[in-house]
Order: C-alpha cells, then sequence, then structure tokens
C-alpha cells in the first residue's frame, strides 16, 4: 500500500511539473499531447511498441527514457486492474526520424542489470484473425458474438470453403488502437465465445487478401442484382448489431444520469 501511495504521489507530481494531460481508458492511460501542440497528430509511422517494462515502470521512467532520442507526442500504458502496467506501451513521437531514432538507440536498452526492453515500429494493423470457428455457424451468430464483446468496429468478414462450411472471420476495426483493444477481449474468452470449441484470435496478416468471403452485409437471391451496397449494408446484420449496441449503451447512460437525479434529490 506505501509503495502504491508513492507511486501515485510521485506520477501526480510528474503531471503536475510536465504540465502534460493523463487520461485512462479502456485499460490504458493515456500521456499528452503536449501543451500548445497545433497541427493534426503525427502520423502512424511515428509510433513506436515498447515491450518487457518492467512492472514498477511507470510514465516518469518511460519518459525519462524515451525523451532522450526526441519529442514525444503521446505515450499510451496499458493497464490492469490492479493498478500495475501491463508490460507494454506505445509512444508515438514528433516526427518519423524520432521514431526510428527510438528504435535503433533504445532495443535491448537496459534498465537496470539484466533487464533489457525492447523497442519496434509500432505496425498501424486493424484487422484481426479468427480461425478454428465451429464449421457450420451462420455468419449472422459470429457477428453478433463478435460486436457484443469488442467496439470500434468496422466490418466482420466471414470465410468459408468450397463446400459452405467456416474457414475463417475477419475482424476489421476502425483503428489500430480499436483492434488491439478487440485482442485483448477477445483472446481471453476464446473458449467461451461459441459453444464447443475454442477459437483462435490473432493478428491479421496485412497483405491477406482472400477469396470466397460471406460479408456481413444483407444476402438475398436479389441483394446481388437489385440493392445497392448501401441498402445492403442498412439491412445487414453488422448494421442491426451495432445499433442494438449503441441503443443499449444510451439507455444504460441515460439510466445512470436518472438514477443519479434521483438520488441527488432524495
Amino acid at each position: 500500500m506505501k509503495e502504491q501511495m508513492e507511486t501515485s504521489l510521485k506520477l501526480l507530481q510528474f503531471v503536475a511539473d510536465s504540465q502534460l494531460t493523463l487520461t485512462q481508458v479502456n485499460g490504458q492511460r493515456k500521456l499528452g499531447p503536449p501543451p500548445g501542440w497545433t497541427g493534426p497528430p503525427p502520423g502512424p509511422k511515428c509510433e513506436i511498441f515498447v515491450g518487457s517494462i518492467p512492472r514498477n515502470y511507470y510514465e516518469p521512467e518511460i519518459v525519462l527514457i524515451f525523451s532522450s532520442v526526441g519529442n514525444i507526442y503521446e505515450l499510451r500504458l496499458m493497464m490492469e486492474f490492479s493498478g500495475t502496467n501491463r508490460g507494454y506501451c506505445f509512444i508515438m513521437y514528433a516526427t518519423e526520424e524520432e521514431a526510428a531514432r527510438a528504435v535503433k538507440e533504445l532495443d535491448q536498452y537496459e534498465v537496470y542489470p539484466g533487464k533489457r526492453i525492447g523497442v519496434v515500429a509500432s505496425t498501424n494493423n486493424c484487422r484481426l484473425y479468427i480461425n478454428q470457428l465451429p464449421r457450420t455457424i451462420d455468419t449472422a451468430s459470429i457477428v453478433k458474438k463478435i460486436y457484443e464483446v469488442t467496439d470500434d468496429i468496422d466490418k466482420v468478414s466471414v470465410y468459408r470453403n468450397l463446400t459452405g462450411l467456416v474457414s475463417y472471420a475477419l475482424v476489421s476495426y476502425k483503428t489500430h488502437r480499436g483492434a488491439a483493444m478487440g485482442r485483448r477481449r477477445l483472446a481471453p474468452e476464446s473458449a467461451t465465445l461459441f459453444n464447443n470449441c475454442e477459437v483462435n484470435v490473432e493478428w491479421a496478416n496485412l497483405n491477406m487478401t482472400p477469396s470466397n468471403v460471406e460479408y456481413s452485409d444483407y444476402r438475398s437471391p436479389l441483394a446481388t442484382r437489385y440493392a445497392s451496397k448501401e441498402m445492403r449494408h442498412n439491412f445487414s446484420d453488422q448494421h442491426k448489431f451495432s445499433t442494438w449496441r449503441k441503443l443499449w449503451i444510451y439507455l444504460a447512460k441515460a439510466e445512470m444520469v436518472c438514477t443519479s437525479r434521483t438520488n441527488y434529490h432524495n
């Protein structure tokens, strides 16, 4: 307890001294952007991945190391519910040159005797690959389950072999961060997502261009002939399940507001 309090006080003092903004959302703690930043955020090639971080290292220690090679725009430290870090983070620099310098100079950097960190360029991958699915399951069931567990989804595509059995699914997210959080949620539930099987959840190969896809849009004998792409999307399982999820979230928020007001007046 004493160590946790000292760590928290150190972090608060660091944030106050640096005048940076610290927020925690969906299992990650974000530091930055720097005060006075103008213009758009840096591109995806400005981001690096840092692994094997000591569990007692937090933003003050990490910034001290990585600010030595360039100007940090944002630091995203992955956190456990207990308050300890998960051993890895993402750091975005102001320029691509600074990110490349961090990979070159800080990969295998020894933070203390016998403990080295790994630093690589962050891959802007927005797709997850899910295989070992039930072979005869329908597309709607797969889409519904994925939307129940994850957010920020752009599209779910189910791929089948020539006999119509499910081979695998590709889940496309709107951002790399959304995909990373999706993998973090799906992987621990791989044995319970579908009955009597344990699926495998991995990052999709960036060069995958498979065929025999059954997209998560509306399919009927007349769809491909008469329905536009927009119309098929409006009647798709993906659109239906994402709308249900949004309505559920709005309802939950409204109930929380009503409960808070009731408790306040009482």
